[in-house]
Formats: structure tokens, C-alpha cells, sequence
């Protein structure tokens, strides 16, 4: 892995995209095999990826040893069955609805398919099964133990052809990377799944995060199955996983993205966008249809309104810029005592880190970040995925800019002044919320059309009809 002393580059202010592109265009990253697999497209995301993506990656390693036990069996008869369909998702999707924790991505796609399986990855753990709406359903845990145990077993020889190329790029910047360890995993995924579905041969598999699935999505390819991805986060040109500087075999890469909106389309007329527009089909969001036709009213809103004038929701993320947003929040809460920020935090990690919050800083884990959001005036992140989602729910945004990561991650997308406005100080943040000209909140979903499509349901079956699964 990148050692902590390595942001980006060492020594260098180079986003990971202009890293990874930098390497991409000066070494032949495409020469470099295990077992006739090009192990590049896998590496790529973990070498060119900031200390902060590492220091997840290693968060949710501890998380899952932790939950080893409870999770490996998880949903184990599942897997004595035969499927059409296979879908990879995790438990941080999941939102309560009518007592049920539903999917928000993929449970109402397994409703309209015949005989999907779920494959879903605790992050934090497994819901009980009286509590989730999803019939088949196995842990991860269980494939990432069979593909340790293989990669333990038969790959401790694993010869890596030209590895030479990695070798000069690791001396070049000095990098600490234990490229070796990640071929592996790529391999023992890509095998572990071949065998998996020499005894399902699905129509199709569904992924919500293809950079962390290419030895998956590999096995399914070769075996002429398709491969959807279902949009997880922010997609754009600033985004290392996303735009590719080489060629690589197409086996690499989903056949299909369902996206939000029209706007990823928009950047995939970019050069080196990895796949073409016409694969990328605009679905929409289940969840956000559904808080939209199901206002929520919690009693509590209105004690606030008696005594802030503005509410402000605040999607909180496991990221190094948390600490920042904090401080920036604190100083406008001391400028301006009619603003009140609801922290919704990502998870309950929050509560393992010590910060000084002031008064007028509330930190909600009752509520979840979207019913949240439709119930203030403003949303405020810096990058979070809720950037994209709070004008559907008919909120404007205002995004605080932390070492520009608001508009690496979404000038291109959120660019309309009536649903987005982007600050860099407590002053300019206090100024915004009192010059905001807000609109009606079916008028700021409107603007926000492109961005997230209304109407999923409809959408995703049409989408099905599209590429022939339905």
C-alpha cells in the first residue's frame, strides 16, 4: 500500500487523476500480466488513490475480520440454487421503509428479474433477515474467504510478467506499494468466480462499484455474460476510476452504466471516459422517488423552526476533509446564531472521533441523511454523493469548497446557481444563505432533472428492455 508520507505524488500537488494519467502516458501499464490477465485496470484505483482511500481500504479489512464470523455464513442456503441474475451490493445502501430495510439501489430491480441473488458486503453488518425485503442473499464475507484461502494456496508463485513496469513506477516516486498482495486478489477473484458461475451461468450480474470488482467482472465477460454497473457515487472527468489513458480489453470494464441522470452522458463525450455514451442509460433513483411521494414529518422540525431561521442538513463522510468541515461549521455557527447544521454522519464511526461542536451544531443518527435533507432549507457537504441528490428532493445546495474538493467533484455536474452555490470561507458561507434566492421545491427538482431523471420504476424496466434482459 502507499505509505502515509504519499498524498498523491511525494513532493508533488498532483490530484490522483493527473497521477495516474502522468504514469498511464509514460509506462507500458498495459504489458503487465498474471495468468494472461492485464493487472492494471485492478491496480490502478489503489496506486493512484489518496492515503485517505488506503486508510478505508484498511478500515473496512479490520471491519470485516471483525464481523467474520457473524457474516461468512450469512445467507448461506442461498447459495444451493441456481440463478439468472447475480447483484453485488452493501449494507450502507439500505434505508427503513414501511419496517422493511430496503435496498435504495438494488432491491426493486431483484423484484422485476427472475431469480436474482444478492451478494451483499457488510459495512458495518448484515441486517437480519426478518428485517430486510431481499429473499436470496449471501454474504461477501464468504467469497472473500474462499478467494484468501486461494490466494494463500495456489498463488504464493504467482508469476507477474513484465513486473519490471511496476517495479521502475514504484522507484520512480518512491512508492511503498504492495502490488504483489493486489494481483493476487485479482486473480483468486477472477478464478473463485468462474467457478461460481460454471454452476449458475446467469443471464447477466449487476455491480454497484465496478474499480473494486474487475477480477468479477473479468470472469463474467469471458464467459459472454453481461455486466451492469449501477451508479454508487459522483461519476465525472476528475475521477481516476472513471477515465482510463491506455487501452485495455474491454473484459475489464461493465458492458452497461444505469445512471441518475443525463449527465453522465454528457461526460462520457470525454476522450478517455471508460466506456462510450450510448453503453450509459439514465435511470433515476428508487429512493429518491420514494421520499419525494412520501413526505416525511418529524416533530422536532418544528421546535427548531421556533428558534433558528434556517436549517441546514449536513451529510457528514469518512474522509480527511471531515475535521476541516467541522471547524468551517463551528466559526459560522459563532458569525450567525439563526443558522441551525443538523450532522447527519456517514455512519456511527462519528462517534469514535472527538470534536469540539458548538451549540448550534446537532449530531443525528435517528434520522437518515435524505429524510433529513427534505425536511431543511439548505443541504452542506463538501463531496458527499447527497450533493447530487439534495436538489431532487427539492433542496438547494451549498457546497463548502475544503481544498477545492467540491469542484474537483462537481462543478462539471452541479453547475446551476438556482440548486448550487460553492463557498471557501464562514463569511462567504453566511452571505450565500441569506442571498439565496430559493425557489419552490418542485422547481428546484425540475433544474435538477438532468442530474437525477424522475420516474425509476418506469426507467429501469425500460432500461432492462434496452439491452435485452426483460
Amino acid at each position: 500500500m502507499v505509505s502515509e508520507s504519499h498524498q498523491y505524488i511525494p513532493g508533488d500537488k498532483k490530484t490522483p487523476l493527473e497521477f495516474i494519467r502522468e504514469i498511464e502516458t509514460q509506462w507500458p501499464v498495459e504489458t503487465v500480466t498474471a495468468r494472461g490477465l492485464q493487472v492494471w485496470p485492478h491496480l490502478r484505483i489503489y496506486i493512484g488513490s489518496a492515503d485517505d482511500y488506503f486508510s478505508q481500504i484498511s478500515g473496512k479489512k479490520s471491519l470485516l475480520i471483525r464481523t467474520f464470523f457473524s457474516s461468512v455464513f450469512y445467507g448461506f442456503g442461498s447459495l444451493f440454487r441456481k440463478y439468472n441474475y447475480i447483484i453485488y451490493s452493501d449494507t450502507k445502501e439500505r434505508r427503513k421503509i414501511d419496517g422493511l430495510y430496503v435496498d435504495k439501489s438494488i432491491d426493486y430491480l431483484m423484484t422485476i428479474v427472475h431469480k436474482p441473488l444478492d451478494i451483499e458486503i457488510p459495512l458495518s453488518k448484515h441486517f437480519a433477515r426478518k428485517n430486510i425485503p431481499t429473499k436470496h442473499i449471501v454474504s461477501k464475507v464468504f467469497f472473500y474467504f474462499i478467494e484468501t484461502v486461494y490466494a494463500k494456496l495456489f498463488l504464493c508463485r504467482l508469476k507477474i510478467k513484465e513486473k519490471h513496469v511496476l517495479d521502475d513506477i514504484c522507484a520512480h516516486y518512491n512508492l511503498d506499494f504492495n502490488y504483489k498482495a493486489l494481483v493476487k486478489r485479482f486473480i483468486a477473484q477472477y478464478v473463485v468466480t468462474r467457478f461460481f458461475i460454471r454452476f449458475n451461468r446467469p443471464m447477466a450480474a449487476f455491480i454497484e462499484c465496478y474499480y473494486t470488482n474487475i477480477g468479477r467482472i473479468a470472469a463474467f465477460k469471458k464467459k459472454g455474460i453481461k455486466v451492469v454497473e449501477i451508479q454508487h457515487g459522483v461519476i465525472s472527468n476528475k475521477h481516476l476510476a472513471y477515465n482510463i489513458f491506455k487501452t485495455f480489453d474491454e473484459s475489464y470494464f461493465p458492458d452497461y452504466l444505469f445512471t441518475f441522470g443525463e449527465s453522465e452522458r454528457k461526460i462520457a463525450e470525454h476522450e478517455h471516459f471508460y466506456i462510450r455514451s450510448d453503453q450509459i442509460i439514465p435511470v433515476g433513483s428508487f429512493y429518491i422517488d420514494y421520499i419525494n411521494s412520501h413526505p416525511v414529518k418529524h416533530s422536532f422540525v418544528d421546535e427548531f423552526r421556533e428558534k433558528y431561521k434556517y436549517l441546514v442538513c449536513v451529510s457528514g463522510q469518512n474522509h480527511y476533509s471531515e475535521s476541516d468541515l467541522i471547524i468551517f461549521l463551528n466559526s459560522v455557527a459563532r458569525l450567525n446564531e439563526e443558522i441551525l447544521f443538523i450532522f447527519v454522519p456517514r455512519d456511527e464511526s462519528f462517534k469514535e472521533r472527538t470534536y469540539e461542536l458548538s451549540e448550534r451544531i446537532l449530531v443525528n443518527y435517528e434520522v437518515n441523511c435524505y429524510e433529513m435533507i427534505s425536511v431543511c432549507d439548505y443541504h452542506t457537504t463538501v463531496f458527499s454523493t447527497c450533493a447530487l441528490e439534495a436538489p431532487s428532493l427539492g433542496v438547494p445546495n451549498i457546497l463548502v469548497n475544503i481544498k477545492g474538493l467540491s469542484k474537483l467533484h462537481y462543478e462539471e455536474v452541479l453547475n446551476d446557481s438556482n440548486t448550487t452555490l460553492y463557498v471557501n470561507s464562514p463569511e462567504e458561507y453566511i452571505e450565500a444563505i441569506k442571498t439565496f434566492k430559493v425557489k419552490d421545491k418542485a422547481v428546484i427538482r425540475a433544474l435538477n432533472r438532468e442530474v437525477i431523471l424522475p420516474d425509476y420504476k418506469v426507467n429501469i424496466k425500460n432500461a432492462l428492455k434496452k439491452i435485452s434482459l426483460r
